[in-house]
């Protein structure tokens, strides 16, 4: 079965993915679920075709059951979320013990996206993040319908230098922004 993600990675221990370049998936670059003790380095997001309706298109996107990582030194646009950790999708589970420093974008939706609903997401170090995002830079959120009973805890956000930006436009369609 097809997901439309460049790269998909479930129930590994240790793993390193790094000088890479994503180039136009027709949805998330990379997803990782229950992924733990992992590196996602150096990584370059190039999308400008891929999906006719550029949505839904992270970089890294954490899916449950997530720890120990570190994604560092991510650059280019995507439109979508740079980073989503979320805790929902997936396995649904918790997501702790996360290290994100250094994210590089211009003109992008957002850099990082912390998504829960039942589960917890903690631990969390986002650091280093330079650029301009049409919708937000970091996003505490939920997204779906209904009561929300989990958790964010221990969350530090430093070296945050970021502001508005402009929409993108693809082809004479613009991509609104949320």
């Amino acid at each position: 079965e097809f997901y439309g993600c460049g790269m998909l990675f479930y129930n590994i221990r240790n793993l390193k993915l790094s000088s890479l370049t994503v180039k136009d998936p027709s949805q998330y670059g990379m997803t990782l679920d229950t992924v733990s003790y992992f590196t996602v380095e150096d990584v370059t997001f190039d999308y400008n075709m891929g999906n006719p309706i550029p949505a839904n298109m992270d970089g890294v996107h954490l899916d449950g059951n997530c720890h120990y990582g570190v994604i560092r030194n991510l650059q280019g646009n995507c439109y979508d979320d740079l980073v989503a950790l979320n805790a929902h999708e997936g396995s649904q589970g918790p997501i702790t013990h996360i290290t994100i420093d250094g994210i590089y974008a211009d003109r992008c939706h957002s850099a990082v996206r912390l998504l829960l609903v039942s589960e917890e997401v903690s631990n969390i170090h986002i650091t280093n993040v330079h650029g301009t995002y049409y919708q937000y830079c970091i996003g505490v959120t939920k997204f779906y319908p209904g009561e929300t009973t989990g958790q964010f805890d221990a969350l530090t956000f430093d070296n945050i230098y970021a502001s508005k930006g402009l929409p993108l436009r693809l082809g004479g369609w613009q991509v609104p922004p949320k």
